[in-house]
């Protein structure tokens, strides 16, 4: 059983009949809701209810929690035929926090009829404990710590919320979003996140959200947005720095595949206007298009991809293929399918990469490489292709406008790729010179 005692200061009632004060009073909540809404006659008969400088006090038996009291609570609530509007202000005990405040604007022709409720609320939340709540709140997830201030906007339209804008400040965040997941800990979280229904589909967002993971710094402020419907949907974002997001994402209930890829993989280096369509299902796209700026981006080699550094650029993709222009200095290449020694390092890597793909088959085209490091420099095209089967066939040529012969090995291909015998013959045949 649930109690609720009011002590009232000020009680005034405007409407076809006048009410009594209210002093220092035992309520059973569940008699309460039972009598029609907490009395909705009492609310139907009276245009205006006005309390002023209450105090409240819940106590939940059924949960055994300790006294819940709200002072200097300050409450009015007006019908106006078709229009409802509730205003609602409390200060919060100060284990808690500090102050909660409600309002309400909501116009239904049957206050009763849940469906028919269209109209906007406000709420804000002063900073509170949020881990201090768990007496009186059952939370969807396991939360161990936390502060939390909050201010949300939410739109009601035929009973349901049809969009939302938050407000959000968190500190000291330690969390855990499934049981076989690590904890989630960020030192703060503070920005504005919105969601919306749009018929069938959705849309979120974030402005300006800045993520302080615990053991790093804070991300740039993030503007992200995401559309989806079961026949498609777009993702934009303004910058993503991968490496603390890759951190974050082990705790997020992610699928075991992507959680192990990300793991695998790596990724370091920070994405910019980023934009990326897709139609059919969002894991398995029918057709896809994706385009980014990239900066300082790497990944670990993993099956058949290759793992690179330092890399920086634009990228355009989609099912068909895509291409890479690259401007990097201080970059990293690294191909254990193709070279014997995997890692090549580069002061200047600029250029263009182009690829194609049908079905198992891979043809890369590079018209255009230009490099620079210790061993050598000059300019290399050529291009690879691969059928489903077997290691594939490269063919590269280069232009060197400086090259130590000493190197020659670390540059050569694998003999699967080249020949043993040629490549065996250049390592053997050239041992020393400069060009």
């Amino acid at each position: 059983m649930a109690l609720a005692r009011a002590a009232l200061a000020h009680h005034r009632a405007r409407a076809v009949e006048a009410a009594e004060p209210i002093v220092d009073r035992w309520w059973d909540v569940d008699d309460l809701v039972g009598r029609h809404h907490l009395d909705q006659r009492l609310a139907d008969a009276q245009h205006d209810i006005e309390v002023r400088n209450a105090e409240i006090e819940w106590r939940d038996e059924q949960r055994a929690a300790p006294p819940l009291v709200l002072s200097s609570l300050n409450l009015r609530l007006n019908n106006d035929g078709e229009h409802h509007s509730l205003g609602f202000a409390a200060r919060l005990p100060e284990n808690l926090g500090t102050s909660v405040e409600l309002r309400a604007e909501v116009a239904a022709q049957d206050i009763d009829e849940l469906r028919a409720w269209n109209g906007r609320v406000y709420a804000q939340v002063g900073y509170t404990d949020v881990a201090a709540w768990r007496p009186w709140l059952d939370y969807p997830l396991e939360f161990e710590r936390g502060q939390a201030a909050l201010r949300l906007w939410l739109t009601i339209a035929a009973g349901m919320p049809s969009a939302a804008t938050a407000d959000i400040a968190l500190a000291d965040v330690q969390t855990r979003l499934g049981a076989e997941l690590p904890p989630l800990e960020l030192a703060s979280a503070l920005g504005r996140i919105s969601a919306r229904r749009a018929g069938d589909g959705y849309e979120l967002g974030t402005t300006k959200l800045t993520l302080a993971p615990r053991d790093g710094a804070p991300l740039p402020p993030l503007d992200f947005d995401v559309s989806w419907r079961p026949t498609g949907g777009r993702i934009t974002a303004n910058a993503l720095e991968l490496a603390p997001l890759a951190r974050l994402g082990e705790a997020l209930p992610l699928p075991a595949e992507l959680r192990r890829a990300t793991l695998e993989l790596s990724p370091r280096g920070r994405l910019a206007n980023l934009r990326y369509e897709w139609q059919g299902p969002l894991n398995a796209p029918a057709h896809y298009q994706a385009r980014s700026r990239f900066l300082d981006l790497g990944v670990k080699p993993r099956e058949t991809l290759p793992g690179f550094a330092g890399l920086a650029g634009t990228l355009e993709a989609s099912e068909a293929g895509g291409r890479v222009q690259l401007d990097a200095r201080g970059a990293e290449l690294e191909l254990p399918r193709v070279f014997a020694d995997p890692r090549l390092a580069f002061d200047v890597l600029a250029g263009e990469l182009a690829w194609r793909r049908d079905g198992t088959s891979l043809s890369v085209d590079v018209p255009s490489l230009t490099f620079t490091n210790a061993d050598l420099s000059g300019n290399a095209f050529g291009s690879y292709a691969y059928t489903g089967d077997g290691p594939g066939v490269l063919d590269v040529s280069a232009v060197l406008n400086r090259a130590d012969a000493k190197s020659l090995p670390h540059y050569l291909p694998l003999g699967a790729l080249m020949g043993e015998k040629p490549r065996q013959w250049l390592v053997q045949g050239i041992l020393a010179g400069e060009a």
